[in-house]
């Protein structure tokens, strides 16, 4: 192939993409720039299993706790003081404890820190969050059980404290099997 003729066929190359912009950027821009799935990611509408965690437990010592204490104090007609201190108190402690973990997920830096280092700090992070759980169950049992004995006067009170009971642990088991995931796709 001459130099002439190469340049024949480039001119019509570019004769051919330069009434159309799109081919044009295209044609600059390498293919994986045109993926969806880089476009979802880019554009902030895919979350890292690092941000959902953060997302779960800020939403836990943000939300939940607060709204837990908040819904308990018509209680405090109900219940000994003893045992709307016991509420509030396992609520705080479930504040306190998933601001703890949620400041730690946070400071695990992807970007900086080295594949050991990020698999021992979710590993960590992980085994902190089933202790906390083996911490907070038997105080969930000791409410609740407060609940029976000082709220089941009737029948029905206690057939709808036997089904909160059982929603309760449905969601519970739900959000902790996603976290679970997220922290196994972290590592």
């Amino acid at each position: 192939m001459t130099p002439e003729e190469l340049k024949d066929k480039w001119r019509r190359l570019n004769a051919s993409d330069a009434g159309n912009d799109a081919a044009q950027r295209r044609s600059s821009r390498p293919s994986f720039y045109d993926d969806r799935m880089i476009d979802n990611v880019t554009s902030g509408r895919v979350t890292s299993a690092r941000e959902r965690l953060m997302g779960r437990y800020r939403m836990m010592f943000a939300g939940v706790a607060p709204a837990g204490m908040v819904c308990s104090l018509p209680l405090a007609r109900l219940l000994p003081w003893w045992g709307l201190a016991a509420v509030m108190v396992f609520f705080i402690i479930a504040a306190v404890m998933d601001y703890y973990l949620y400041r730690g997920v946070k400071g695990i830096d992807l970007s900086v820190d080295g594949v050991e280092e990020v698999a021992a700090k979710v590993r960590f992070y992980r085994r902190r969050h089933h202790l906390f759980q083996l911490l907070l169950i038997p105080c969930a049992v000791f409410v609740v059980s407060l609940y029976f004995i000082y709220l089941g006067g009737g029948g029905e009170i206690r057939w709808a404290l036997a089904v909160g009971v059982v929603v309760g642990l449905a969601i519970g088991l739900a959000v902790y099997l996603q976290m679970m995931r997220d922290y196994r796709q972290m590592l």
